[in-house]
């Protein structure tokens, strides 16, 4: 029993150390996250307004692949695709084959939008999360 007492009191001060680097590393990222959410939609939010067609340059239709998507976004599991309430989930393919993008940089967008829409995902749930603590209970 006292060898189990004496093992947690010799990891106190590494788990000091650790909760202190863990601080560090989670003031200087949530910053930059959040900045980087306002920048990525501040961009969405010019490119959606812009009157011009995406669609028919092959580099603004890869601006738009990443930044907005071509596929549909609906995470809703009960979603069904059509041509009235979105775009499907092989636009992205007929844009690219429109301007024959290879398929290596089709797959790369598509990773890319997926990490923009998590990136912002979870600067959004932090701001969330930050507000509820402002919020009295």
């Amino acid at each position: 029993m006292y060898d189990r007492l004496w093992d947690a009191e010799a990891d106190v001060p590494e788990l000091r150390s650790l909760t202190r680097a863990y601080s560090v590393a989670y003031s200087l990222t949530v910053p930059a996250l959040l900045g980087a959410k306002a920048a990525l939609e501040g961009l969405r939010t010019r490119i959606t307004l812009d009157s011009r067609d995406w669609a028919a340059d092959k580099l603004d239709a890869l601006l738009w692949a990443v930044l907005v998507g071509w596929n549909c976004q609906s995470t809703d599991l009960d979603h069904v695709h059509n041509d009235i309430d979105c775009s499907g989930d092989q636009n992205l393919w007929n844009i690219a084959a429109q301007h024959n993008i290879p398929s290596d940089q089709v797959i790369q967008a598509g990773q890319h939008r997926w990490w923009i829409a998590k990136a912002i995902a979870v600067a959004q749930q932090i701001e969330d999360d930050a507000q509820q603590q402002k919020e009295p209970t």
